[in-house]
């Protein structure tokens, strides 16, 4: 299965993404604690808008995949969540974090939408390569992958704080609020960001050869 080269491409954007997500969300606790200084129930807004903004980013993203495609859609959206991202190298508000967090999540719903589209892309792709469907088996593999992104999540939390003089029963320095805002959002975004280009540069399944793979589909009966 890794062999194929777009399906490659799916789960190493899978790992980046996932990695780049999970240090935003683990590091949120941090980020209000020691650097916006407030209890951790001030997440609760920001969470709740961020939801609203992927339901109601949905319809547009939809929109504007049926005009430019699956690669361009998934790119554009990996890079406004990596932009969206950097901004908490600079919030220093409860209010900046709050819309901050509804742009990302019209942002981030783009991601969640398209990246289905595009395994979808990869699933056909693949059947026509092998001449059978293999749905399960390529999710399975993509989705056992996509678990090292927690083992990354991990090192790069320690390596941050370790490198920054981080202590959890003492106010931080500013060192140390620099390197939460570095796992918070300058690497999340970095990840984000070389996502996007990997997406752009060398995923090849649009325009006249995916419709030669929807032919052959239907001409296998599949």
């Amino acid at each position: 299965m890794v062999h194929q080269k777009n399906y490659l491409i799916y789960c190493i954007i899978g790992v980046l993404f996932l990695t780049a997500n999970g240090l935003f969300i683990t590091s949120d606790i941090y980020f209000f604690k020691d650097v916006l200084e407030l209890p951790y129930q001030y997440t609760i807004i920001p969470a709740l808008l961020s939801f609203i903004g992927v339901v109601i980013g949905i319809p547009f993203w939809v929109n504007l995949n049926n005009k430019i495609g699956n690669k361009k859609t998934y790119t554009l959206c990996l890079s406004l969540v990596g932009l969206n991202l950097l901004t908490g190298m600079w919030v220093t508000t409860y209010i900046e974090n709050i819309i901050y967090s509804f742009t990302g999540g019209i942002f981030f719903g783009g991601v969640y939408y398209s990246q289905f589209l595009i395994l979808a892309d990869v699933n056909d792709e693949y059947a026509v390569e092998v001449g059978k469907r293999q749905e399960a088996s390529l999710l399975g593999v993509a989705t056992f992958i996509g678990r090292l992104s927690i083992i990354f999540q991990a090192l790069i939390l320690a390596a941050v704080h370790i490198a920054t003089g981080y202590n959890p029963n003492a106010r931080q320095t500013d060192l140390a609020k620099l390197g939460i805002r570095i796992h918070y959002a300058l690497i999340p975004s970095i990840l984000c960001f070389t996502a996007a280009m990997i997406m752009y540069k060398w995923y090849d399944i649009m325009d006249e050869r995916k419709q030669v793979i929807l032919q052959k589909l239907k001409e296998m009966g599949l």
